[in-house]
């Protein structure tokens, strides 16, 4: 479904209650590749759902740690998209709210605790159009945009 104004993706299934699940994710790019998590047949943006009060910063921090066993810093805030889908999981309806930003990578740590969870680096155009989840697309295109105007001005 096309992205409308106010940066919701998906469809609503009539008759379905969706609940909001929260959560956080990283752009990560290095020498003009987008780091992308593989899992069987699906790949994502590093990131995942809000624990409890878990802050944004500390979300990143352990999601980036569990997926790809790597020490992060946030650089800035890309901003929040959401999503209507069916978890892939288990079928629940759920909304996702992305909030997405820059983050680098600072260092690696021996935390990686998701073995089904294997990094791939893709061009920009390979990983907008690999996302599974189109918020993700989005956030990508949407760092490349403001990427590109910072650069210019």
């Amino acid at each position: 479904m096309a992205e409308n104004k106010r940066n919701e993706f998906g469809e609503i299934i009539p008759g379905m209650a969706y609940r909001d699940r929260s959560g956080v994710y990283a752009v990560i790019e290095a020498d003009g590749k987008i780091a992308v998590i593989n899992t069987k047949d699906r790949i994502f943006l590093p990131g995942g759902g809000l624990e409890g009060e878990e802050s944004h910063h500390a979300c990143l921090i352990r999601e980036c740690s569990e997926e790809l066993g790597c020490d992060v810093e946030i650089a800035y805030y890309i901003g929040c998209a959401s999503q209507y889908l069916l978890s892939f999981k288990d079928g629940e309806p759920l909304r996702i709210i992305g909030h997405v930003y820059l983050v680098r990578i600072t260092g690696t740590n021996n935390l990686k605790i998701e073995d089904d969870h294997d990094l791939s680096w893709l061009s920009p155009d390979e990983a907008i159009a690999s996302m599974y989840v189109e918020f993700q697309a989005w956030a990508i295109e949407e760092y490349m945009r403001t990427c590109s105007l910072k650069k210019r001005a």
